[in-house]
């Protein structure tokens, strides 16, 4: 409220504090600059205008896998965006879709994925992929991972199938730096490098996590690249083999499947094996 002063009396001998209340009441009665507002004088008068709006401070709308810290009954939390309308569509395993696992969200009807307390180590967030069983459709599944340095997926196994990093957290610093937002895909099959004590290569899992091919370079060994296939081979071409050629399976000739057997036999006097059909497996 401001303190006016009283009308003075005609030929009345004013003092100082007169002329103080004075000055307070006209400084209060001048405009000053606030939050959003500017205030210059000039001999023309004084000028309010609207600040311009501080960009670091403007909301910035959240986009998919974004990863933010949030406020949890007075706990900081970890959450990334993703609504549910989105979540079904936004990562895909080669022609489908992967079904959301991470269901937990800030609050009921949230948009935010709740991934738990506030790091305070180095960690990062991971996106990846569960098999959920053959009768299942879709049969994968994603989730996310806040993981350290030292730590592996509880269900999927990252040396095996694609992981996908999302955010990387700096607990010391309390802060966020995001490395991708967006939808995520995937082929449905990948290899993964192997090795042991003789030789390197490399391995083909399926989408069932099952491996249907073995590529091992044995070049310290008989030399050259040995290949395993786990299930049925289909050749629709000619097919060259520099290499040694095992059949452990059916050999298929025309619409009937045999037993491959090696078979000796002679022409002009001069024995030779070859590869036969033997009895028809049933």
């Amino acid at each position: 409220m401001i303190d006016f002063p009283r009308e003075p009396n005609p030929g009345e001998n004013l003092d100082a504090s007169w002329g103080a209340r004075v000055v307070r009441a006209l400084r209060a009665l001048f405009p000053m600059p606030g939050p959003g507002i500017n205030v210059s004088a000039g001999p023309s008068g004084t000028t309010i205008s609207s600040a311009p709006a501080d960009e670091e401070k403007q909301t910035k709308p959240p986009e998919l896998f974004e990863c933010r810290k949030m406020d949890v009954q007075g706990t900081p939390h970890l959450a990334c965006y993703c609504p549910a309308g989105l979540s079904n569509e936004a990562v895909w395993l080669g022609e489908w879709h992967a079904a959301p696992l991470s269901t937990d969200r800030i609050a009921q009807g949230s948009p935010w994925l709740d991934l738990g307390a506030m790091p305070t180590s180095n960690v990062g967030v991971y996106l990846g992929f569960e098999d959920r069983g053959s009768s299942r459709a879709p049969r994968w599944g994603w989730r996310l991972y806040v993981l350290g340095t030292s730590d592996m997926f509880p269900s999927a196994n990252i040396t095996y199938f694609p992981a996908f990093p999302i955010a990387a957290i700096d607990g010391s610093h309390d802060s966020i730096v995001q490395l991708r937002t967006g939808a995520i895909s995937t082929g449905e099959t990948w290899f993964y490098p192997w090795e042991n004590d003789l030789c390197i290569g490399l391995r083909l899992r399926g989408t069932n996590g099952s491996v249907l091919a073995v590529f091992n370079d044995t070049d310290s060994g008989a030399g050259g690249i040995s290949a395993e296939f786990k299930g049925k081979v289909s050749v629709a071409g000619d097919t060259s083999v520099g290499g040694d050629l095992t059949l452990g399976g059916k050999l298929r000739v025309g619409s009937e499947s045999y037993k491959p057997a090696w078979v000796p036999i002679t022409i002009d006097g001069v024995q030779y094996t070859v590869l036969a059909k033997g009895r028809t497996r049933p």
